[in-house]
């Protein structure tokens, strides 16, 4: 099925349940901003890492400052971004095959056509940027 169709499937269900639950909209714009705001640590972090003048220390504090009043607000509902988070980091790392499904390791044939896989495309990308280099 199509990531769109299930998109309006969710979008659908989420409507009716907001209806027959009666939670008010408010309380679903709540849920919404304060992704936001996650987004936003993340930006401080981001900022964190990539300066490196004495003023990182500076504008880090007094951002850290205004989130943590922003986040107080929140109670019980912070665990809602977290959750998301954290789903979308187990689906990273799922993706990047750093970690395993399954209960069976990799056999020792996989992991050789793996890294044959690999050398190859490092060989093929050095080729690449030689040819690159001589044009």
């Amino acid at each position: 099925m199509p990531s769109l169709v299930r998109l309006y499937i969710l979008l659908i269900l989420l409507i009716i349940g907001s209806y027959l639950l009666k939670i008010p909209v408010s309380a679903m714009m709540l849920l919404v901003n304060q992704n936001f705001i996650f987004i936003y640590a993340f930006i401080i972090i981001a900022y964190w890492k990539t300066e490196t003048s004495w003023l990182k220390w500076v504008f880090s504090v007094i951002s850290l400052v205004s989130l943590s009043f922003l986040i107080s607000g929140f109670t019980w509902k912070i665990a809602y971004p977290i959750f998301l988070i954290g789903f979308g980091y187990f689906r990273f790392l799922r993706s990047t095959d750093k970690i395993s499904i399954s209960k069976n390791p990799a056999s020792g044939n996989e992991i050789a056509r793996r890294e044959d896989v690999r050398k190859s495309l490092v060989w093929s990308s050095t080729k690449l940027k030689n040819l690159k280099g001589n044009l």
